[in-house]
């Protein structure tokens, strides 16, 4: 009979912690669950046996996380599975919001997640297998939520971050797993678990819009099911394939597929602007000067750097904008936005109904 895996979970005491440890010991695992108190942990799981070992840990200590490792490996043997989840949540302007507050928030949503990895890492490596999630948040793949930029900020590192683990980690055989979840009822938008600026600066309406919205309104009715996030991450850690991003909730898919349109919409209306800040390509570099129509009404300069710059009759700089070379065709973008394409063929530049020469050609 193949053992069961042992996992090691933060930010245990409450919220989705605290729904994947219960439904971790009801399918008989081997848990060790974190938070500040161990009172607090055995008061909200709510049962002591065997598997289950409390540990208080300050996750803003090296030292105190790497004992709560340590422990958890000579209690069960080993440790398999490590779920960062402890955070929490600070709404507040980007302006209004102290160096002391933002600190604090990297310090646990992020500092503290990255002492769990360096300290978990060498266990993990040793035994060629293991999975690491971190619990980012759907505000980890977009920060379009006003007042929550720094919360946001925080998450966007974890996200990044795992990325990176994931390609670091595969040789030792350790998969990796970006959490980012949308709204579950869980306590995270409760005083308890979400901070506020000491000092608000009364102009922001829709920061404040923003954060009346999410203590009043959205607190208590997330659609998001914590006991079935806590499912889905107990089977994702069965899969011999698991994914790099996991998005959980019917929201976050949402806003994900709107995140993606709009980044690829706006990519493709720069692209010229983009691509043209390179060093000209082997061979564009010759279709670089000035190019003329024969009775020298139209002039169109290619300037180095991916510029363009044309003058028709006496009025100079008549069109400018941006411009790519490849191969022998040309795609211009002026600086109102119209686009159009040309084509070099045998020396002559073929553009808008008109045929361009070399400067030097024509005289």
């Amino acid at each position: 009979m193949k053992t069961k895996k042992v996992w090691f979970v933060t930010g245990a005491s409450k919220g989705l912690g605290l729904s994947i440890v219960k439904k971790l010991l009801e399918q008989g695992y081997q848990v060790a669950a974190t938070s500040r108190k161990v009172e607090d942990l055995n008061n909200a799981v709510g049962t002591r046996n065997g598997n289950f070992l409390p540990i208080a840990v300050d996750l803003s200590s090296e030292v105190s996380v790497g004992n709560a490792i340590d422990q958890t490996v000579n209690r069960f043997g080993r440790v398999d599975v490590i779920v960062n989840n402890a955070g929490y949540g600070l709404a507040g302007g980007i302006e209004e919001l102290s160096d002391q507050e933002v600190r604090g928030n990297f310090e646990i949503n992020v500092f503290g997640l990255l002492n769990v990895i360096r300290k978990a890492m060498p266990y993990l490596r040793g035994q060629r297998s293991g999975h690491i999630f971190n619990i980012s948040s759907i505000g980890g793949f977009t920060g379009a939520f006003p007042g929550w930029g720094i919360y946001c900020a925080t998450k966007f590192a974890v996200s990044g971050l795992t990325e990176s683990l994931a390609e670091e980690a595969k040789a030792f055989g350790i998969d990796v797993t970006v959490v980012e979840p949308g709204y579950f009822r869980t306590n995270f938008l409760a005083a308890s678990s979400m901070a506020v600026p000491a000092h608000q600066i009364d102009e922001y309406k829709n920061v404040r819009e923003s954060q009346s919205l999410h203590q009043n309104t959205l607190n208590g009715n997330q659609q998001g099911d914590p006991d079935k996030a806590a499912d889905a991450l107990i089977a994702i850690a069965k899969e011999k394939n698991p994914p790099l991003h996991l998005l959980l909730g019917e929201d976050a898919y949402t806003m994900a597929l709107q995140k993606m349109a709009t980044l690829q919409q706006e990519i493709e209306t720069w692209k010229n602007i983009t691509v043209s800040t390179g060093f000209a390509k082997e061979g564009a570099q010759s279709y670089i000067g000035m190019w003329v129509t024969k009775d020298g009404h139209i002039r169109q300069e290619l300037l180095p750097g991916g510029r363009y710059d044309e003058a028709r009759g006496t009025k100079k700089s008549a069109y400018t904008g941006s411009y790519t070379i490849d191969g022998d065709h040309i795609e211009y973008i002026d600086d109102t936005g119209f686009t159009a394409s040309g084509d070099f063929r045998e020396g002559v530049l073929h553009h808008g109904g008109y045929l361009f020469y070399k400067e030097e050609a024509v005289k």
